[in-house]
């Protein structure tokens, strides 16, 4: 393949050389640095859809202390474990809208992509999810009913969603993560 050939197809991909790039991965854990974890920010539509955080996708690096994440359990399909689990996603005024005060416009949420059960984290807890409607990604209170997931907004004056199952899907093929706790500006 010629360099010119290699430019097209890169282009048309979307991709950098860097992507092209082996890079150390571990089984989806962050990088730790000392008392921080590297977790990088990313559009929604990464966070939905990409296992692995290429170099060009990366909008910046975030720095956030180890111990937030570092005893979080996981709980998902065995091939989401082969996933990068953090990532952060930047919350615009249209998808803070429904969960204020819970999440506001300009906020970064940490997500745990390891993290796809309907069942709550903690005893007594809400969880609160990324979602995936379409092709678009929707912070909600979730729940399982039937084939179908339905979405709750923080404010009853919002719509709820209802995400039907699609064929050889599972209801947590809905979730893209949990929104972690205590992280949800940083």
């Amino acid at each position: 393949m010629s360099i010119d050939a290699l430019d097209k197809v890169l282009s048309a991909t979307r991709m950098e050389v860097d992507d092209l790039l082996r890079q150390k991965r571990g089984t989806g854990s962050a990088n730790h640095v000392g008392e921080s974890v590297a977790i990088p920010l990313v559009p929604h539509s990464v966070a939905i859809f990409e296992p692995y955080m290429r170099p060009s996708v990366i909008e910046e690096i975030r720095p956030h202390p180890t111990a937030d994440v570092a005893d979080l359990e996981a709980r998902c399909a065995n091939a989401r474990r082969q996933w990068e689990r953090f990532v952060a996603i930047r919350i615009d005024a249209g998808d803070a809208r429904g969960m204020e005060p819970v999440i506001t416009a300009g906020a970064v949420v940490l997500l745990d992509r390891h993290y796809t059960s309907f069942k709550p984290w903690r005893e007594g807890a809400t969880n609160l999810y990324a979602a995936r409607v379409g092709s678009q990604l929707l912070l909600r209170y979730a729940q399982h009913q039937s084939d179908r997931v339905v979405l709750r907004p923080y404010r009853a004056q919002a719509e709820a969603h209802v995400v039907e199952v699609g064929p050889g899907e599972t209801p947590s093929d809905v979730l893209v993560g949990r929104v972690v706790v205590g992280a949800n500006v940083f």
